[in-house]
Formats: structure tokens, sequence, C-alpha cells
């Protein structure tokens, strides 16, 4: 799987789901959004002899969309992009899908709180004209922070940026200040967005551009594209392919490409093997889950199904 992101933060902090259904004739109402969402998982659920109706699916949407403005566009571009995902042969083994509309379709009405004030929940952040408000936290030592921060996206040289958006999934990046190296969060800031081909550089919290295959890289996520990895002497090398060795002579053990391992045995890289096939280690299975000896789907997968299909 690499670093894509299994799930798609649609419902925002209530639920996290892990795809839509979609049809051409878009989702003009939120109810039209839920009915398409929600219609995907029949044949999931059926494969798990669960319920089918999309019952269970639609509660969890109309109560994650409660208080909350449903965009028509953003819902429609969210059902575009999960066709993709959704149409994959293995897709309800592990709910691999990338649609990042999805994680804007329904938006908080806002509240008053002014960006870099303390928050609880994004609702009470008021809402922003050039970005998103949210109620973010800082880490810190035996107690927790929370501010209003508005999140606009980042184009290349943009600073400080606060994370790097890549597909469902964001990681955030913390700025030390003072003599203590306290983390402070900044009221507005930059999320860098893999799609545009940028990440947000830690030291400088700068957009930069994401290394191509001969670029430079730190070491860190995201430093190259991902038919790439950053080699021993800081350079973005060709992910390995198949049969080919990894894991010593300088090449690192995740440098093998999404589809195989690095066997530690061997030292070379090796395809992963399907649902249902014998396994020793997670790596092995295409589903990265090894269970009792076999690869199994998902931890995700399961657990999302139960949640969205009801049902014993």
């Amino acid at each position: 799987m690499g670093s894509r992101a299994l799930v798609v933060a649609v419902l925002g902090p209530l639920f996290v789901s892990f795809a839509c259904g979609g049809s051409d004739s878009g989702a003009a109402t939120s109810d039209s959004f839920a009915d398409q969402y929600c219609a995907v998982f029949s044949p999931c659920c059926a494969q798990q002899n669960r319920p089918t109706d999309g019952a269970t699916c639609k509660a969890f949407v109309s109560a994650a969309a409660s208080g909350k403005t449903y965009d028509a566009a953003k819902g429609s571009t969210c059902l575009d992009q999960v066709k993709v995902g959704s149409a994959k042969p293995d897709f309800c083994q592990t709910l691999d899908i990338e649609a990042p509309a999805c994680s804007e379709v329904y938006a908080a009405t806002g509240g008053t709180v002014q960006p870099g004030s303390p928050c609880k929940e994004d609702t009470d952040c008021a809402p922003a004209a050039d970005g998103k408000a949210e109620c973010v936290s800082t880490p810190s030592s035996g107690t927790e922070t929370r501010i209003c921060q508005i999140q606009v996206t980042g184009k290349e040289g943009d600073t400080p940026c606060v994370g790097t958006k890549d597909g469902s999934s964001t990681s955030f990046t913390f700025t030390s200040s003072g003599t203590g190296g306290t983390p402070v969060t900044p009221s507005r800031g930059f999320l860098c967005n893999v799609a545009d081909g940028l990440r947000c550089e830690s030291k400088e919290k700068k957009c930069v551009r994401i290394s191509d295959v001969g670029g430079p890289c730190d070491g860190s996520s995201n430093a190259c594209v991902k038919t790439a990895y950053c080699d021993g002497t800081q350079t973005c090398a060709p992910r390995v392919t198949v049969g080919s060795p990894c894991g010593a002579n300088g090449v690192s053990s995740s440098a093998c490409v999404a589809e195989a391992y690095c066997d530690t045995t061997e030292k070379k890289c090796l395809a992963t093997t399907p649902i249902g096939a014998a396994c020793a280690k997670n790596e092995q299975c295409v589903s990265r889950r090894c269970l009792n000896g076999t690869c199994d789907s998902s931890a995700g997968s399961s657990f999302s199904l139960a949640f969205l299909c009801g049902g014993g």
C-alpha cells in the first residue's frame, strides 16, 4: 500500500468512511448523495452476509451531516472520484481508494471563535473566506491546547506550511519556539498537497516541490514521488521491482514497488500475495494483514463494513 491512505474522511470526526457509490446523475441534494454514497457497499455487505439495504450507512451520513452544509459540487466530485477506486476487483477486501474531494462534502456552518483563539470543536471556529477553519491541537506534555486555525491550499514557496495533504490523509507539521522547544500552532497556515506535487518541508515550514527520480531528498515522508524512494545518498531512486535485491548493499528494505515487499531472508522484493493465500507476516499480504496464517482482508475493511452494513 505504501503511504496511500486507506480511508476517505468524508463524514468528519463523527465517522470515517471508505467509499461512495457513483452515478451519472450527480448529487444535487444531501439525500441523493447519501443514496449513491452508500449504494456501493451492497455487494461488500453481501459478501459478509450483512444487510444490503444501506440503512445503517445512511444513518451515519445523516448524523455526520447534522448542523453542516452540503456542497453539491463537492458531493458530485467525490462520487466521480470514487468510481475508479470502487471498481477495483479487490475493493471489498482492501477498501483502498483515493477521493480527496470527499473530505469537503459537508462543511461546518461555523461559530464565532477567531483564528488563534481557544476552541474545542471545528464548529466553534468562525468560517474563513480563503480557507478552511479547523480547531487544531498542539502537542504538549501533560495537557492539550486547541486553537482555531485557517488552513489554506498552498502553492510552491508558501510559508508557513502546517501540513502535507496526501489524498484523504493529512500529516501535520509543528513549529518549535522558545528555549524549551515548545510546539506552537500558527493561526493561519498552508496545506501542501501531494496531488499538486508539493509537500511541507519541516525545517523551513515551506511548501516545496516533491523530488522526482534523481532529485534530492531528506528521508522524510513524501520527499520523493511515489514511484521512487530516498536512497543512502539522499537521492530519489526508482523503486525496486519484484525479484530485485533489497534490504542490503545500500538498498532500503522499504524500496520495493507498492505491489511487493522486501523479504528479509532472501533480501529481495517478492510479490505480495492475495486474500486467502498462506502467509507468515503481514507485509506478505496485499491487505498487509496475515491472520492465523492466511492473508485476510484489512482490519479497517472488516471494521467499517460491520459499521456501515449493520447486522450481526
